[in-house]
């Protein structure tokens, strides 16, 4: 398949438009978590939702890995990919997954080809991000709204909780991509 023309500039313009129009004001690029780095995360305010975005160029098994991580911290994930190869794909896997796929066919254009359902409202890690880039607490089910945690050391508290999770989700991913059975 040839390669897109869009350079990486121009696909993460258009994913901001994108989550821009939607109601997401508050966005990040390259947002660390754990060895992955998140392409796009974006809130909203108004909603208290969260999006995060895997951009894939075109090694899409990887980014629907990575994107499948993501789940933890965001309400809804997306991968996008450039419109040839989005089309190219089979959607079946991504709404089997619960995650959305985005083509981007130039840097002013991006469409949801498969609609991404939403993860648990009570995430804590979400929560915790959205909290860091809004200023807007959620707070978790079983915190009370007087102590919900603010602080990057309570998101490192909370990542050490959750890393046994995602390690094993990280492994299952290697072991797909290499094509063992999971």
């Amino acid at each position: 398949m040839k390669p897109s023309s869009l350079t990486e500039e121009e696909l993460l313009k258009s994913i901001r438009g994108h989550l821009n129009r939607s109601g997401f004001r508050y966005i990040r690029f390259d947002l660390p978590f754990f060895d992955y780095r998140i392409s796009v995360y974006g809130c909203c305010k108004k909603t208290k939702k969260a999006v995060a975005v895997v951009l894939c160029i075109d090694d899409w098994q990887f980014a629907k890995g990575k994107a499948e991580l993501f789940q933890a911290c965001a309400d809804v994930v997306y991968v996008a990919c450039p419109h040839r190869l989005a089309a190219s794909l089979d959607r079946s896997d991504f709404q089997a997954s619960g995650l959305g796929l985005l083509s981007i066919r130039s840097s002013t254009w991006c469409e949801i080809l498969v609609e991404a359902r939403s993860g648990d409202p009570h995430s804590k890690l979400k929560n915790e991000y959205f909290n860091l880039l809004t200023g807007v607490e959620i707070p978790n089910e079983d915190v009370p709204v007087e102590c919900a945690p603010n602080s990057w050391e309570h998101v490192a508290e909370e990542f050490e909780k959750e890393a046994k999770k995602v390690e094993r989700s990280r492994r299952r991913i290697v072991r797909k991509s290499k094509g063992e059975k999971v």
